[in-house]
């Protein structure tokens, strides 16, 4: 029995027609979004530092940002 239809995977169909440069677009995204994920993650401790972005309005209506890093196991004082 002869298979005479053309069955390529849909997935090598698309990077077929992509080319070299949307692998590679697509490669370093992946690799953009993986370090990102990383970053934050280093940035809060691996989830045990609570990060508040904190925005007030300066004179002239400017407006400032900063971020206040607190522990997760910091406590109010009464």
């Amino acid at each position: 029995m002869e298979n005479n239809i053309n069955t390529k995977h849909p997935v090598k169909k698309v990077l077929n027609k992509m080319g070299k440069p949307g692998i590679w677009t697509i490669i370093l995204l992946v690799i953009i979004f993986i370090s990102s994920f990383f970053a934050s993650m280093i940035q809060s401790n691996w989830g045990s530092v609570k990060v508040n972005t904190v925005y007030f309005e300066a004179r002239d209506s400017q407006v400032v940002a900063y971020d206040m890093y607190t522990p997760k196991t910091a406590y109010r004082r009464q």
